[in-house]
């Protein structure tokens, strides 16, 4: 009778407590877990801010420096030839505004006869295969006038090997 009784009474209270423990420890791992979340986040939004805040310094003073070479055009490519930067010595050589040339192919600066024979093309095929092609030939100029240049064009890849672009620069050799 009592025995039996009070047997039926500790299983009901374990039946009833153990299940309540074990949901209590589950909720304490989580916000644990949750909490160890939050803080790693604030580290990596931190650690986000402040590589971003680099980049852009690094990428102001790479302009300022691109903006002293006066006597270079220097222009970024993208991987199918369209230009997506440009600095002022590129201006005074050829004519075109940098807004005016961003996205535009380079092959523009090419004599109708070397776009004709894919001159263009192997420009950037050879720059591709070897990382750096010298150039040296006739260019036109926005206004249609004709001038000699000599320089390079390199390819620029990501740290896995990838194509992202060219950085192509000219030297006007027509004086």
């Amino acid at each position: 009778g009592v025995d039996q009784s009070l047997l039926l009474l500790f299983v009901l209270i374990l039946s009833t407590t153990i299940p309540v423990l074990i949901l209590a420890t589950a909720v304490t791992i989580r916000q644990n877990t949750e909490a160890q979340l939050r803080t790693a986040q604030d580290h990596l939004q931190r650690r986000v801010e402040q590589t971003t805040s680099a980049l852009s310094t690094a990428k102001h003073h790479f302009q300022i420096l691109l903006e002293g070479v006066e006597d270079h055009a220097i222009f970024a490519l993208d991987a199918a030839g369209k230009v997506v930067s440009w600095n002022s010595a590129a201006l005074q050589f050829l004519g075109y505004t940098a807004q005016e040339m961003m996205g535009l192919h380079f092959e523009v600066f090419y004599r109708q006869e070397d776009r004709f024979t894919g001159e263009p093309s192997r420009t950037l095929r050879a720059a591709t295969q070897k990382s750096k092609h010298q150039v040296e030939g006739w260019r036109v100029r926005k206004d249609g006038s004709l001038f000699f240049v000599t320089g390079s064009v390199s390819s620029i890849r990501d740290p896995a090997g990838n194509l992202v672009g060219f950085a192509n620069v000219l030297r006007d050799l027509t004086e």
